[in-house]
Formats: C-alpha cells, sequence, structure tokens
C-alpha cells in the first residue's frame, strides 16, 4: 500500500511501515494522528480525488526533537556591523501504522417476501 498525505502543509510519499521526519509539528509521543490521503495506489488499484475522501493514514508519534542547527551571519563592511543568530526547527517523527479507508461498508439489501 502505498499512498501520498498531506501533513504540516507538505505532501509526502509514504508506505505502510515506513518512518517520516516532518517538520514543526509540536505533538506528544506516542499519540496517533490521523492524515489525510490524496493519491492512494496498490498493485491493479489506484484511487484519487473523490475516491480517496474517506481515506486516512494513521501515524504514531516515535519522537519529537531539535533538528540541525543553522546559523545566519549578518555583516555590513564599512560600518562594523556584524550579527549572529542560530535557529534550529522542531522535528517529529512518525510511523505510518496503516492506510484505511473510514467509507462505512453498504448492507446487502434483503429481499422480503
Amino acid at each position: 500500500m502505498n499512498a501520498i498525505i498531506s501533513i504540516g502543509g507538505n505532501q509526502h510519499q509514504v508506505s505502510t511501515g515506513m518512518h517520516l521526519m516532518v517538520e514543526g509539528l509540536n505533538l506528544k509521543v506516542g499519540e496517533t494522528v490521523k492524515a489525510p490521503v490524496l493519491l492512494y495506489w496498490d498493485q491493479d488499484i489506484v484511487k484519487i480525488g473523490r475516491e480517496t475522501k474517506q481515506m486516512e493514514a494513521r501515524l504514531k508519534i516515535l519522537k519529537v526533537e531539535n533538528g540541525t542547527k543553522v546559523i545566519i551571519r549578518r555583516f555590513r563592511h564599512k560600518v562594523r556591523h556584524r550579527r549572529q543568530v542560530g535557529f534550529r526547527s522542531l522535528l517529529t517523527t512518525f510511523e505510518v501504522e496503516n492506510i484505511v479507508d473510514t467509507e462505512p461498508k453498504s448492507k446487502p439489501i434483503s429481499k422480503t417476501g
């Protein structure tokens, strides 16, 4: 099972059991998060658009940590102006538990008579 999901304002290609690192989500470790599926494919089956409206990917949060440090330096010559700022973005690591279709199954029509 493969899918393209939308989480954290970005789109990611995922499959069941895959680990995914997303920037900028401050969530608790151990929680389960649902993400909408934009495109789904599995061997001969392809679903897109309205067909994926009821589908979702369930993600388990493994860890939340800071990323690598990015250093921003500014320098203006002839003015003796120097400035240095460091920044570490927040990274959340997910594990894709499964990709499910939440659409209720239709009941078979019983004939009375």
